[in-house]
């Protein structure tokens, strides 16, 4: 059972009234007429209990509902199973920052495997073979660019990282750890 306190939108999830009151006074009545209106209803149900929960402790329960959800949509999805690979678990924190736009760009498009390599173009009918261009022997997904072409400077030179700072090489590692993602960026020769 739902409460309609958010303009259309209800909830799936049990929520005490006083919470969705909290909710209407800070983010909607300061919004519009119909904020007003929705809060000025709320306050004239007799039947809404007061849960005593101040206002950061009703954001955790919530967010931690949208979080353990999301994680269960997150798991069972089709789309995005080389994303999760990299990030298995979903968070309201930012992936990936940095103050260069082109290496946050060429990072990120690495991370979501939507990028310059010959595995996406050729599902995108941009290049007529898969193969990795520079060894000729293997499809050139992400990976392979990364960690298994055995004729890619930059391929030796994140290996030779991962060994360095004893870090496994995986994809998931390579693409989380900020100093791998230096040697990618500084390596790399092509457009991503």
């Amino acid at each position: 059972m739902g409460y309609d306190f958010t303009g259309g939108r209800s909830f799936d999830f049990p929520i005490d009234f006083s919470m969705g009151l909290t909710t209407v006074q800070r983010y909607c009545a300061a919004c519009d007429e119909r904020g007003d209106r929705l809060a000025q209803n709320a306050t004239k149900n007799e039947t809404a209990e007061n849960l005593d929960l101040e206002i950061l402790e009703n954001n955790i329960i919530v967010k931690k509902y949208i979080i353990d959800k999301w994680q269960n949509i997150w798991k069972c999805c089709p789309r995005g199973h080389f994303y999760r690979t990299i990030e298995p678990k979903v968070s309201f924190c930012i992936k990936y920052e940095d103050k260069n736009r082109k290496k946050k760009a060429t990072i990120t498009r690495l991370r979501l495997g939507k990028c310059c390599i010959n595995e996406y173009l050729a599902m995108m009918e941009i290049v007529d073979s898969d193969k990795c261009s520079i060894c000729n022997s293997a499809v050139k997904t992400v990976e392979h660019f990364l960690l298994q072409c055995p004729s890619s400077d930059l391929c030796r030179a994140v290996l030779i990282a991962c060994k360095q700072m004893k870090i496994t090489p995986t994809i998931g590692n390579v693409l989380a750890d900020d100093k791998i993602i230096d040697v990618i960026f500084r390596k790399n020769t092509r457009m991503i």
